[in-house]
């Protein structure tokens, strides 16, 4: 009887190993298009349009994000490499500040994230991963390109959808100290 019993877990456990999602490892080395929704503590929702590139063994990033109603934007450039990071918002001064060490792995939440189940998102079955207040959703047959990052913030939840993914390295003038940082 117990050599039946453990017959089941065994085959048990082999199926939920089988039948498990394969864990999301997006690479480091990217481009995307992406549609971000900012839901204020407030209740009101901002939505944005942009970009991201990162080069992490590089130790570069760059986001670019632009109100859909107010045409309000964001620029936030971090280049390890030169222990700089940059802020611009709506286009005008431009925030220097030091940051120091190596850039951390763009997608480091994920390795610590536990499978939560599936999400229907825009007419997509989704496989979603969570790790604290950050969370990453793909899809089973591409587990690999992320659809939709959620995290919280100081102001509230930012949804990602990503709408294009390039694993192609970025060209270097992405990451080019705009000429507002150089005053």
């Amino acid at each position: 009887m117990k050599a039946v019993v453990a017959l089941l877990l065994v085959a048990l456990y082999v199926m939920v190993a089988v039948c498990a999602p394969t864990r999301p490892n997006p690479a480091e080395v990217f481009e995307a298009f992406v549609n971000a929704n900012i839901t204020l503590r407030s209740g009101a929702t901002e939505y944005y349009q942009g970009f991201v590139r990162a080069d992490q063994p590089e130790g570069k990033s760059v986001i670019y994000l632009t109100n859909y109603v107010t045409d309000a934007s964001e620029y936030h450039l971090s280049r390890f490499d030169i222990g700089k990071s940059y802020t611009i918002l709506n286009s005008t001064d431009c925030i220097p500040s030091s940051i120091s060490g190596h850039m951390p792995a763009y997608w480091d939440f994920v390795h610590g994230a536990r499978y939560e189940g599936t999400i229907r998102y825009h007419g997509m079955t989704l496989d979603k991963w969570v790790n604290g207040g950050q969370s990453i959703a793909v899809t089973h047959a591409n587990p690999n390109i992320p659809i939709l990052v959620t995290a919280h913030t100081g102001l509230g939840e930012a949804s990602y959808l990503f709408v294009g993914w390039n694993e192609e390295k970025p060209h270097t003038e992405w990451f080019d100290v705009p000429q507002q940082c150089h005053k």
